[in-house]
């Protein structure tokens, strides 16, 4: 049977998951967040820290991010981050307030 393009990037994302030690549930918007997150930090292995962190915001800051990492620009409005996870990365070398 043939997927929608979000039934094929929901099976993307529970499969890193997996490699990245986080639970997944396609259904859970906090869940797919997390786990698009850590893709965007480049945490192809060890996304719990990621988890963690997340978890520390701000409960608005959290629901932002959840909004803007869930819009899939299929059925929502979605910004593309454009080499996001080189500016992440970046970002983390010149030490201006994203922890490793």
């Amino acid at each position: 049977t043939e997927k929608s393009a979000q039934e094929v990037y929901s099976l993307f994302l529970e499969k890193r998951a997996v490699k990245q030690g986080l639970v997944y549930n396609p259904s859970d918007p906090e869940s797919r967040a997390i786990v698009r997150l850590a893709c965007l930090c480049r945490q192809h292995e060890n996304g719990q820290g990621v988890s963690d962190d997340f978890k520390q915001l701000e409960r608005e800051e959290r629901s932002a991010l959840i909004n803007y990492l869930n819009a899939d620009g299929i059925c929502q409005q979605a910004f593309l981050l454009f080499n996001a996870p080189a500016v992440i990365e970046n970002a983390r070398n010149a030490k201006i307030g994203v922890p490793r």
